[in-house]
């Protein structure tokens, strides 16, 4: 079992490294997805049967060292005794760490600086000192039991299955989902914009980088599903079951003792962080279906379980897993040109801390097909896919991303006392290394200097995924207080020990349960739902299901907004006024401003002036106009304009231009039985 875990987490790094490098040069080629997918499989499948003998290996060296764990106990102890720093220097990093998270989530920016600096400084000359002596480091993988690998798993699955009850409807889907419809629909890979136009023009923002969408798509069109259906309904259990067990990996590699207790606890802080939406509990099994979501919660624990392996073990197979896990890491999302070259740097610097100066060179190459993404997304000038908006301060990114409240307070805390509670000199640098970025990151100017080097602004406040914050969290299960157990009085040694070691962790996830908000609740826009659904406003989906089948040859449709939204995931071939009011900023054509005020009039938030009405239909010639019922004046006005041939449908009733309006009837567009084209391809498009 506990090779299958770990086989299971290494082939869908290697997998999705293996796409994402298949996805670019099909871009470059033009080649259709059928063929890509099955290069894809061709590759993929040896490289399977590569890790599963290696796996296998790694095993019965794993056994071998579990019969050893006895004999080899007490000098376990004494490696321990030689990496723990002092009680004074241990309840300085301590103080100076809690007190830097509680200004963090009271938003005193200075002083959550100052004391989360005062905790990095501490930990210096310790970890020098440690590096120095270099004690050997045993992992902790090979002497965890079997039945603790079957919970982990059954708890994976059972997330996995979680996901598809939870339903966070989210507006980055607008662009996401529509182009793996698109592909799904027209069977190759899209260079440029298909919200708008159909693929061939790249947008500010827009570079093709990511390639999980067209991953989506193509296994809609090969599998003849509706694209929305993969993903909202295959990918959140897939990748929740993935993203737990990397998340198991990277704890046993890094807990002390008592790796299940670290797992289950760094789970709950995951689940109940729902108050802020962009903590890394909000881009887990929520929205999993997302590639950012995939990068935070999968690649990057990967990414750190590889590095610590690697560093420790010297291990080779470890170092091409961690170049795997930043090409696939860019596959997920974009944002992966800044975030993986930080985690490079924070493992980096606390290699240097450690005397190992000479082990750093090798990280470039983990950086390296990140920062060549990084660089192609600045050429096309703009933000990562899907993404506008402004610099976030740094104050605000910290309480985004480490949250607020209790689960804020609480992952906080153990990212600033990171060194402390794991195990071994490498982890130890290593979460060392993590919180002294995060302090560059918190000083004044350092966003605005990122900003200006990367023009990545309105994302840049994921620079702050490189902390493991949740494994982190984990492993505090694994700390002992032994006063505890006097306290209690109890009279028997094993209850006392017990109490000892165990108060910690349960003390904490029951203060999270009882406190903080889970990432289901209303104040998060999730909800939990009684049967699987699709991942968005289900009224808005129905109306939108309505207007297509109703015209069916319709082109360019204006709607209420959450309609418009709702029929870019059940096709790409009819395109909508407004997808989303930022990405109208993106458009070159003249036509934003004309937009904006179509939209603006199906909202019921103004109506223009019949001349500016007329001249904005002149330019975005739309084909349906679809409005409320209880929307009169903006009815009144359209038919002021022109428009005529009206018909209820639904709650809406919608007008067509009088030169010709688009046939009613037709073919269902939301069937979940994909249509076929008369060239053979199927058109997908979905109905819940």
């Amino acid at each position: 079992m506990r090779a299958v875990n770990r086989w299971v987490v290494d082939c869908a790094i290697a997998a999705a490294a293996v796409w994402t490098v298949a996805y670019h040069l099909g871009l470059a080629f033009g080649a259709p997805v059928r063929p890509l997918l099955a290069a894809w499989l061709v590759v993929t499948v040896p490289c399977a049967v590569a890790l599963a003998s290696a796996r296998r290996r790694a095993g019965r060296g794993a056994g071998s060292t579990a019969d050893q764990s006895e004999a080899g106990r007490s000098g376990e102890v004494e490696r321990e005794r030689v990496t723990s720093p002092s009680r004074v220097r241990a309840a300085v990093i301590v103080t100076a760490g809690v007190l830097a998270a509680v200004a963090g989530a009271a938003g005193l920016w200075p002083m959550l600086v100052a004391f989360g600096a005062l905790a990095v400084v501490a930990a210096v000359p310790w970890l020098r000192t440690a590096g120095r002596g270099r004690p050997a480091e045993p992992p902790l993988e090979g002497r965890v039991p079997q039945w603790q690998e079957g919970v982990a798993l059954l708890v994976a699955v059972g997330l996995g299955v979680l996901s598809v009850f939870i339903v966070r409807p989210d507006a980055d889907d607008v662009f996401y989902v529509n182009r793996s419809v698109w592909v799904a629909e027209h069977g190759r890979l899209p260079v440029g914009d298909v919200l708008f136009g159909d693929g061939g023009r790249i947008l500010p923002g827009m570079a093709p980088v990511s390639s999980i969408e067209a991953f989506a798509g193509s296994v809609a069109r090969v599998v003849h599903l509706p694209a929305a259906s993969v993903v909202w309904y295959l990918l959140p259990p897939a990748v929740t079951v993935l993203a737990v067990l990397a998340l198991w990996q990277l704890v046993k590699a890094w807990a002390p003792r008592r790796p299940l207790a670290g797992l289950l606890l760094a789970l709950v802080f995951l689940l109940w962080s729902g108050a802020s939406a962009a903590s890394f509990g909000s881009f887990h099994l929520v929205r999993a279906w997302q590639g950012k979501a995939i990068l935070v919660s999968l690649a990057l624990p990967a990414l750190w379980l590889y590095l610590t392996e690697w560093a420790r073990d010297r291990s080779r197979l470890a170092l091409l897993l961690a170049v795997t896990a930043g090409v696939a890491g860019l596959g997920f999302s974009s944002s992966a040109a800044f975030v993986v070259p930080l985690t490079a740097v924070a493992a980096g610097l606390g290699l240097v801390l450690l005397g190992r100066l000479r082990d750093t060179p090798p990280l470039a190459l983990v950086t390296a097909y990140p920062l060549v993404g990084g660089l192609l997304v600045g050429l096309t000038l703009g933000a990562p896919a899907g993404e506008s908006g402004t610099l976030q301060a740094a104050p605000l990114a910290w309480r985004w991303v480490v949250g607020v409240g209790a689960a804020g307070v609480v992952g906080a805390a153990a990212v600033w006392c990171g060194p402390l509670l794991v195990r071994g000199v490498v982890p130890a640098a290593f979460a060392w290394g993590a919180a002294a970025v995060a302090v560059i990151l918190l000083l004044p100017g350092a966003m605005n200097l990122a900003a200006l080097l990367t023009g990545s602004a309105p994302v840049l406040w994921r620079m702050l995924w490189v902390l493991p914050a949740p494994a982190l969290v984990g492993l505090v299960a694994s700390v002992r207080v032994p006063s505890l157990g006097r306290l209690a009085r109890w009279p028997r040694p094993a209850v006392r020990g017990r109490v000892a070691v165990l108060a910690p962790g349960a003390s904490l996830a029951l203060l999270l349960v009882l406190t903080a908000v889970p990432v289901w609740a209303g104040v998060n826009r999730a909800s939990l739902v009684s049967r699987p659904q699709w991942k968005s406003d289900p009224a808005s989906g129905r109306v939108a299901a309505a207007v297509l089948r109703a015209y069916p040859s319709a082109h360019l449709v204006l709607a209420p907004p959450g309609v418009m939204r709702a029929m870019t995931a059940r096709t790409a071939e009819v395109k909508v006024v407004d997808p989303r009011g930022l990405y109208l900023a993106t458009l070159r054509d003249g036509t934003a401003g004309e937009r904006q005020l179509l939209s603006a009039l199906a909202a019921r938030r103004s109506v223009p002036p019949p001349d500016r009405l007329r001249a904005a239909l002149a330019a975005v010639p739309v084909d349906v106009a679809c409005l409320q019922r209880g929307n009169v004046n903006g009815l009144a006005a359209l038919r002021a304009a022109g428009l005529a041939g009206e018909r209820t449908v639904r709650s809406l009733v919608c007008l067509t231009p009088r030169h010709g309006a688009p046939a009613a009837g037709g073919p269902d567009r939301t069937d979940l039985r994909p249509q076929l084209r008369h060239s053979g391809g199927p058109v997908h498009r979905g109905r819940r």
